[in-house]
């Protein structure tokens, strides 16, 4: 045992048993507050006296500098009192450092910078009454003084970089010349204070000696005391570790087996050499990575032994492989590869030795270092004591079984399978060159059940993965390694790759590395082998051993590794070789000595007692009792030993980001009477403010003890320590607030609130709709008769009667339809319906009432409703019944007309019986008429207004066609157009058999009647208003050639006139929109009663708009070029591909043609007010605020704009709630962000969003709108009255008829839509709504817009087109061909006509829900429903109203007052108008908050203008002045900066700006941004709200000079962002590449620039500021805050930027995965994205960095984009 170094124990090999043995054991008590960053030590020293900071790197000169001026420029901003002014004098080494450090200090405060390399006296005269801080070198700031350019009393701060320059003995040493005249005016009352910085002072190796005389005598010549940046030379920055020295013996075992292996490598060195000699071509040299490769193999020969050949020889293998890949010299390759096969015969030496001892894997070739290091590792294995004993590592352990097994993957068994192989092979000589570096091993299952966690630092790259792998073999064959889990870490590459391969190769390794880091983190790995690169800078757990494989280079080395060993009852041990182990006993003693000076001379108080001083726990103990809370039965106590654990555990807890370490700040200072008394501070984002005081204490170490327990006694008072002594954590803190319990699911269905959960809901009658009729069919009743008013609003346009058609308008006939009811119907906006005429505006109207019904008559109007929407509209299906007195909706429809000498309508009674007779036959005559011995005699007034269908085919569901000529010039025995046939009646009687009677006879001209019943929308618009393609003018004349001729003797003509036919078909549309509007009514009254928002009785008179979706005066003349232009872009190639043949009849598919025009159609062809349901822009003079306006007087929102909010986008209607939810969603932050704040001031921003987010979470809105009964009242699929409609008077019949249950479903055993909205039936794709699928089904070429014919229509149609008639048998060579004649009708094929069907309806499931009756929504839609309404109220009724609406609704969002005032509402009819009122009264208004200053912290005013000093200029540059100024500190405040000790920091304003700004910004785009559609409106707020855009605009706005801050790593983030900004002169959006290139290399690399949150949030708690200031008006804040974004809203909207994500997700939605984030080396987060192409064996890897911050800033790194071998994983 040597003694000669204190505290350090040495180990010799020559004592039997000299094994190092650490005691692990649970470290003691934590006794020490969590130390602050080393640079803000640094700081507070600067401010408090002249010093001289020692560095290690020049990395923390920037920050330390400017902040000190920040701190000290009080005395630079004195304008006033005739007080001098002041600057700040930085003294440069040279002109270039003086130009670097002039661009930071300007860049990062609001002071004028000058620099000053010229000594030009008038200059600088000038320059001195303009800047703050002037920037020169020595030389220059010499003759400014000794000119009297300067003097002293005018500078505050004197900065002397590189001060180590002081110590040169030169005659002209500017350093000394600058303090000798500072000494020289010493007589001065004002001095400047001096801070000296050096980097240089501590590198290399340094003689303690020498080193105390430097440091001496830069105190003395800088009038300075020295601080050091090294955090482990003062012992109150963390535990000291037990120091030892094993000592290692010489390697003797090999040695003729390494003299063999040596000579094949000396050999080669020597072929090297020669051949370098002979072929210096000038070219690249191939001997380099030759040279590195041979001096790898001797390194680790020579440390490792012969087993470090066989296991380096393989991976030098590797890389020499990738540099023959990519060498394009011939030559070179050769001596690659004379290289690689001398590696392999080196190896072989080894291997045959190995073999031949039958050792592969003997110890004893490998030198006893490596032994002595796995005698260290083995004996830290934990007893099963221990084992039990530490929870922490328990948990770990499941935790990380856990984890694994959540990531087991079908990748996953091909690792196994390779380790199932290698435990096979243990001793298989190529077990290395399978794997290599490229692949790591599978390593051995650790449970990590073990305390161990340590560090093994080696000089070679190479060793640390020798050691890793031979760590893992011998682990094979020894359990008593087992316990350990092991990795390594090579640092950077050697040189030996190409500059175009260099940055692949350095991003792959970089990856692998962060992998092995990010588990170590985890303590997933428990041992780590690795270089230099984790000595500093990169963040490792607290280590409890550390190992130095080589001899630490110098003192910066040894300190540095030492200090990775920071756990309790850590160790450091050094393996050192016998020979040099007294050589390095004396450096150890230097690095020691060199230690202690530092501390001396570092200590505030060298003769004080020490920070690391050694007290006695039970001592401790005594000294004062310990608290618990519940009194002496409490079972939680907190002593004075255990105190300051726990006061450091509640400040972690504390939010802050990654760069903010939160801790608290204890200052001690020694009494009169010789006892020590401590003040901590806590956090400044602690409800805890004020300093809390200890009792005092015999010593320093007590002191803080007693600090810290009256600390926990103080924060358990204040709430913020529970019962258990524990953090309050957020969840608690909610319970009361939310009041709901999460709702429960069963196996296999989707979480509450999102979209994978459907539920069935019954869909909603109106009340006024149903009990329409009596029961008794022979009771006389009194009625209500409405009217079904129809006005052609708007023909159609000439460019779309695409045969010249006569457009027929309800006025040709004055019978139309009304509606017969028992009850009252409201009044409802009128509302438009698209015919073939054109748009209709439909309106209800009241035509009498008291009307008395019969029995009778009630049963012949039942047949007549009964007959028109059965059979002439073909709604009755097997499932369904007529039976008024069973149907939820039983009002009827009945025909209305003019009596002769009247103008009023009235019951046409004649029409009802004629209709009533052909109920259940209409479509079938009862007799045919017989012309083979008559003639068939024509009348024009029977076929003038008729609907026929032909007698000849299709007699059980017959086509029906609407006459629309006579053809008085075309006869039966007029040619016919092919040549097969002479005359048409040539062509029935040999096609059909059929004999016509009268050849003199006409020929009817007739339309085909369109099975489309859904007239909601216009058939040349989709549902987003887009107009969609037009035939070009020679497609027009191709179809005016397309007639469809029919013989009128071979014609059934209708008892329906065409003129009533017409309105009839719009019968379902119009049902079904009354009733639509009249549940939003119903609505709208019902909030008006509960809610006391808008009136809620109208006047009869009161004028509703009418529904209008903004398609008034579309310009459609554009869209006819546009389909000539796509038209003629299709290549006749892509034309036969689009052909498709639908039962024997050809169409043209243009979904492809479509695709191209539809985008070109969104701005030209549609007005601004096409996206949707039209609302007016908002005005400027509108405010945002609370008008005053009383709720209950407003009229309220129209039918038309609630039903809005209740239509999802899939029901393909021509509004959706899209717009309104988006803007409800952002006013539900806002008002629940506000209340929040003003309700919870002593929260802290983390509780406050846990709190928000529970409000405004999709489950709660789904609740919410679930107990308001919103589903049943929502429009969720698109409406088809063929299928999912429910006629008045039908319901479904009762065997099949399904319960109307409210049940989960699992969404994965029904077909859903693409987006997961709403479940849609035989429907378009919501997918495809951009393109002509948005028309009806019926409708595939929209350019045949009137030709809606059926297929077996079309066979007739086109047989006698000019097209067809030269080759007539194409057309018929699909038909069976058949004959029948008349006399017998049973003949006749029975072909039915069912409408059109999806090819592919015979495999879809069985709907589990009755379709007719009951819908399937979502829990998500609920939820967007719910925000939709809330948008609906904020529009139409004010941002009180709004709020009242919520508080309706379930949310909390303004406080309630006392209920006892509200227990005597009045309840009775007359007095209902005053219910609202009430309601009103029983919300109160949220009180302004009170000021954020601190009032009771002594000079809080006085703080507070010396922290705003020079903060007007922002208020200048801004336009706004605040009034409490208390705001302005707060909002840029950061938490870390503690010595603001008057308000708090930013969190709680950042908090409350960011939700006002997304609001104010989409109001905005609603309100003036109305020609997008609610997608890009969506994509535009996105990208106008993120924290990209707000941080660029912050550095715009110079927002980022006036952050408070004392964290360095956020200050580089920010200086490296606010370059590269500046650099790009533009504000970032979320589409820019955030990359900078690296100028100093080769121009290939690049870093990757990330976005500092804190520029974002300081950006967002400014405006919260200005919001809370201006006495919380919305108005004040958008005034300051829209000049700044005016730019970015322009250029947004102009050119939408889509988020690069969803962009992947639009062209990959399938196959994009998105991996887990995963934190890199350097602190950020990133984020791996596969996307497997349809070629199975390659996968591209995208890789996303996000800032370490938030998540959701996401942002592409596409020069990151690779590819790697696809294992098992399909398309």
């Amino acid at each position: 045992m040597d003694n000669s170094v204190a505290d350090v124990k040495v180990i010799r090999p020559a004592i039997t048993g000299s094994v190092y043995k650490p005691s692990i054991q649970d470290g003691g008590p934590v006794i020490t507050f969590t130390p602050r960053q080393y640079q803000v030590e640094l700081l507070e020293a600067s401010i408090d006296h002249n010093t001289i900071i020692c560095l290690q790197t020049d990395l923390g000169k920037p920050f330390i500098s400017v902040m000190l001026i920040k701190e000290l420029a009080e005395q630079m901003n004195r304008r006033n009192h005739g007080e001098e002014i002041k600057a700040t004098v930085f003294i440069a080494k040279d002109a270039s450092s003086a130009t670097k450090n002039a661009s930071i200090i300007q860049e990062h405060t609001n002071l004028e910078v000058a620099i000053h390399v010229d000594t030009s006296q008038d200059y600088a005269n000038s320059s001195l009454h303009q800047h703050h801080v002037l920037l020169m070198t020595g030389e220059s700031f010499v003759k400014y003084l000794e000119t009297d350019t300067l003097s002293l009393h005018q500078i505050n701060l004197l900065i002397l970089d590189e001060c180590h320059l002081a110590l040169d003995q030169s005659n002209h040493n500017v350093y000394q010349t600058i303090m000798q005249k500072i000494e020289e005016n010493s007589g001065h009352s004002t001095q400047p204070r001096v801070l000296g910085m050096t980097s240089s002072i501590l590198l290399g190796k340094q003689d303690p000696c020498d080193l105390e005389a430097n440091l001496a005598d830069l105190e003395r010549i800088l009038k300075s005391r020295p601080e050091t940046a090294l955090n482990s030379s003062a012992g109150k920055f963390g535990n000291k570790p037990a120091e030892a020295i094993v000592v290692c013996e010489k390697y003797s075992d090999g040695k003729v087996l390494c003299c063999a292996v040596t000579e094949v490598l000396d050999n080669t060195f020597r072929f090297v050499d020669n051949f370098h000699t002979i072929c210096n071509t000038g070219q690249s040299n191939p001997c380099q990575p030759v040279i590195q490769v041979l001096n790898e193999c001797r390194s680790a020969l020579s440390i490792i032994g012969p087993l470090g050949i066989r296991i380096i020889v393989p991976l030098l293998l590797k890389d020499l492989q990738k540099l023959e890949k990519h060498e394009p010299v011939e030559i070179n390759c050769l001596m690659l590869q004379y290289a690689a096969s001398q590696l392999r015969l080196a190896k072989k030496v080894c291997d045959n030795a190995l073999k031949a001892d039958k050792a592969l894997l003997d110890l004893k070739f490998v030198t006893p270092k490596v032994r002595r290091l796995f005698e260290v590792l083995r004996n830290f294995k934990p007893d099963e004591n221990t084992k039990n004993t530490d929870s922490f590592h328990s948990r770990n352990a499941v935790q990380m079984k856990n984890r694994r097994a959540l990531r087991a993957s079908t990748n996953n068994r091909r690792l196994l399978m390779q380790r199932q192989q290698q435990q096979f092979q243990v001793y298989d000589e190529d077990d290395e060159d399978s794997e290599g570096e490229e692949e790591e091993e599978e390593k051995p299952d650790i449970t990590n059940d073990t305390n161990l966690c340590g560090i093994v630092f080696v000089e070679h790259r190479y060793i640390a993965a020798i050691l890793d792998k031979l760590l893992r073999k011998l682990q094979r064959k020894d359990s008593s390694l087992g316990f350990i889990s092991s990795s390594c870490i090579m640092g950077p590459g050697w040189p030996g790759l190409s500059s175009n391969n260099k940055s692949v190769h350095a991003e792959v390794q970089s990856r692998k590395q962060e992998e092995m880091l990010r588990r170590f983190r985890r303590r997933e790995t428990n041992l780590l082998f690795t270089t230099s690169v984790l000595e500093e800078g990169v963040d490792v757990p607290k280590c409890n051993l550390v190992v130095r494989f080589d001899n630490p280079k110098d003192y910066q080395s040894y300190v540095q590794s030492k200090g990775r060993a920071r756990a309790p009852s850590s160790h450091y041990v050094m393996l050192i070789e016998e020979n040099t182990v007294d050589k390095f006993l004396l450096e150890l003693k230097n690095f020691q000595t060199i230690d202690k000076i530092l501390q001396r001379r570092c200590e505030d108080d060298p003769d004080k007692q020490s920070y690391d001083e050694q007290i006695d726990l039970k001592v401790a103990e005594s000294l004062m009792p310990s608290f618990r809370p519940g009194g002496n039965d409490g079972k939680a106590m907190v002593s004075m030993v255990t105190a300051i654990a726990l006061v450091n555990r509640y400040c972690s807890k504390l939010p802050s980001d990654t760069f903010t370490h939160l801790t608290p700040r204890c200052d001690t200072y020694q009494m009169p009477d010789g006892l020590f008394k401590s003040t901590v501070y806590l956090p400044i984002n602690s409800p805890v403010r004020e300093p809390i005081e200890g009792d005092p204490m015999p010593g320093k170490k007590f002191a803080q003890m007693a600090g810290a327990l009256k600390t926990c006694e103080v924060l358990y008072k204040a709430g913020e320590l529970d019962d258990n002594l524990l953090p309050i954590g957020k969840e608690i803190a909610v319970l009361a607030e939310c009041g709901y319990i999460q709702e429960i699911t069963g196996e296999g269905q989707g979480r509450p609130g999102t979209t994978k959960r459907r539920q069935y809901y019954d869909k909603a009658i109106a009340r006024c709709l149903q009990e329409c009729v009596t029961t008794e069919p022979t009771e006389n009743s009194c009625y209500h008769l409405y009217i079904i008013n129809m006005t052609l609003a708007s023909p159609l346009p000439e460019v779309l009667n695409i045969r010249e058609r006569k457009l027929h308008g309800p006025d040709e006939t004055a019978r139309c339809f009304g509606i017969l009811t028992r009850n009252p119907i409201p009044k409802i906006p009128g509302f438009p319906v698209y015919t073939r005429a054109g748009e209709m505006l439909v309106s209800i109207e009241s035509l009498t009432s008291g009307l008395e019904i019969t029995g009778a008559q009630q049963k012949q109007i039942k047949q007549f409703h009964s007959c028109i929407l059965a059979e002439v509209l073909r709604l009755e299906k097997p499932n369904l019944e007529f039976d008024p007195s069973k149907a939820e909706a039983n009002y009827l429809i009945l025909p209305l007309n003019k009596v002769e000498g009247s103008s009023k309508l009235q019951i046409d009674w004649h029409f009802v019986k004629t209709v009533s007779a052909c109920s259940g036959n209409l479509d079938r005559p009862p007799v045919l008429p017989d012309y083979s011995t008559t003639q068939y005699q024509f009348s024009s007034e029977i076929f003038s207004d008729a609907v026929v269908t032909p007698i000849y085919r299709n007699i059980d569901q017959p086509q029906r066609y609407y006459v629309a000529e006579i053809l008085d010039d075309l006869i039966v025995t007029s040619p016919f157009p092919s040549e097969k046939y002479e005359k048409f009646v040539d062509y029935y009687f040999e096609r059909y058999d059929i004999q016509v009677s009268n050849f003199q006879q006409p020929m009817i001209d007739v339309d085909c009647m369109s099975s489309r019943l859904n007239l909601l929308t216009p058939r040349y618009l989709n549902h987003k208003g887009k107009a969609l393609p037009i035939s070009n003018v020679q497609n027009k004349k191709n179809y005016l050639q397309k007639k469809q001729y029919l013989v009128p003797e071979l014609c059934y003509v209708y008892p329906i006139p065409a003129s009533v036919w017409r309105k009839a078909v719009c019968l379902p549309s119009i049902l079904y929109r009354l009733n639509s509007l009249l549940i939003a009514e119903e609505l709208r009254v019902q909030i008006g009663e509960e809610a006391g928002v808008g009136s809620a009785t109208l006047p009869q008179e009161y004028p509703y708009p009418d529904l209008s979706f903004g398609w008034e005066g579309l310009d459609l003349t554009g869209a006819e070029q546009e389909d000539d232009e796509a038209t003629s872009a299709i290549s006749p190639e892509k034309c036969n591909n689009d052909m498709v043949q639908d039962n024997g009849n050809p169409t043209v598919n243009l979904v492809n043609h479509t695709t191209q025009t539809a985008s070109k159609q969104v701005n030209g062809g549609v007005n601004r007010k096409s996206a949707g349901y039209y609302i007016p822009p908002k005005s400027d003079n509108v405010s945002l605020d609370d008008t005053g306006e009383c709720p209950s007087s407003i009229p309220g929102p129209s039918p038309t704009t609630i039903l809005q909010s209740l239509t999802m986008s899939h029901a393909s209607d021509g509004f959706n709630l899209e717009r309104l939810e988006m803007l409800g969603d952002s006013f539900l932050k806002q008002a629940v962000t506000i209340y929040l704040y003003c309700t919870y001031p002593n929260l802290h921003e983390g509780k406050l969003s846990y709190m928000r987010s529970k409000q405004v979470s999709n489950y709660n809105l789904y609740r919410l709108g679930k107990d308001k009964d919103l589903p049943s009242k929502m429009q969720v699929v698109l409406f088809d009255p063929a299928i999912n409609w429910l006629p008045p008077g039908f319901c479904v019949k009762e065997a099949v008829q399904k319960p109307a249950l409210v049940t989960p479903v699992d969404i994965t055993s029904i077909v859903t839509p693409s987006d997961g909205g709403d479940f849609t039936i035989d429907t378009w794709d919501p997918s495809m709504a951009d393109l002509d699928s948005d028309c009806d089904s019926d409708d595939e070429d929209y350019s045949d817009f009137f030709d809606d014919q059926d297929v077996d229509a079309e066979e007739d149609f086109v047989e006698i087109t000019e097209s067809y008639a030269e080759t007539p048998d194409q057309f018929f060579a699909h038909t069976e061909q058949w004959s029948f004649s008349l006399e017998d009708p049973d003949d006749i094929p029975g072909l039915t006509y069912t409408g059109k069907k999806p090819d592919d309806a015979g495999d879809l499931p069985p709907l589990p829900y009755e379709i007719h009756t009951q819908h399937s929504i979502s829990d998500k839609s609920i939820a967007d429903c719910t925000e939709a309404l809330l948008g609906c109220y904020l529009v139409t009724c004010g941002y009180r109203s709004a709020l009242l609406f919520m508080s309706w609704v379930g949310l909390t969002v303004l406080p309630k007052v006392d209920e006892t005032l509200f227990q005597n509402v009045p309840t009775s009819e007359d007095e209902k108008s005053k219910k609202t009122t009430y309601y009103d009264c029983k919300y109160g208004h949220l009180q302004q908050p009170l000021s954020p200053l601190l009032t009771g912290v002594p000079g809080a005013q006085t703080k507070l203008h010396q922290l705003l000093l020079g903060y007007d200029q922002f208020e200048k540059a801004i336009n706004y002045q605040f009034k409490d100024k208390a705001y302005l500190l707060q909002a840029f405040t950061h938490a870390s900066y503690h010595y603001n000790t008057v308000t708090d920091c930013y969190q709680r304003l950042e908090f409350l700006g960011d939700a006002i700004l997304d609001y104010l910004i989409t109001r905005h785009l609603f309100d003036h941004h109305q020609h997008l559609s609610p997608g890009a409106l969506t994509d535009l707020r996105s990208a106008l709200v993120n924290n990209t855009i707000f941080a660029s605009l912050a550095v715009k706005f110079g927002y980022h000079k006036y952050f408070k801050a004392l964290s360095p790593e956020l200050f580089n983030v920010i200086n490296n962002f606010v370059t590269f900004v500046k650099e790009k002169k533009e504000a970032l959006g979320m589409d820019s590449q955030l990359k900078m290139l690296d100028v100093e290399d080769d121009g290939d690399e690049s870093e990757d620039i990330e976005v500092p949150k804190a520029l974002g949030d300081i950006f967002e708690s400014v405006s919260g500021a200005i919001y809370l200031d201006s006495g919380m008006s919305l108005d004040t804040v958008w005034a300051v805050y829209y000049p700044m974004m005016r730019p970015q809203i322009e250029q947004y909207a102009a050119n939408l930027p889509i988020s690069p994500v969803r962009e992947l997700l639009e062209m990959e939605p399938e196959t994009a995965k998105f991996g887990p984030p995963e934190r890199t080396m350097d602190g950020k987060t990133r984020v791996t994205v596969n996307v497997v192409g349809k070629d199975t064996s390659k996968e591209l890897v995208a890789i996303i960095e996000l800032p370490r911050q938030r998540l959701q800033d996401v942002r592409f790194v596409t020069s990151k984009v690779t590819k790697k071998k696809q294992g098992t994983r399909k398309d």
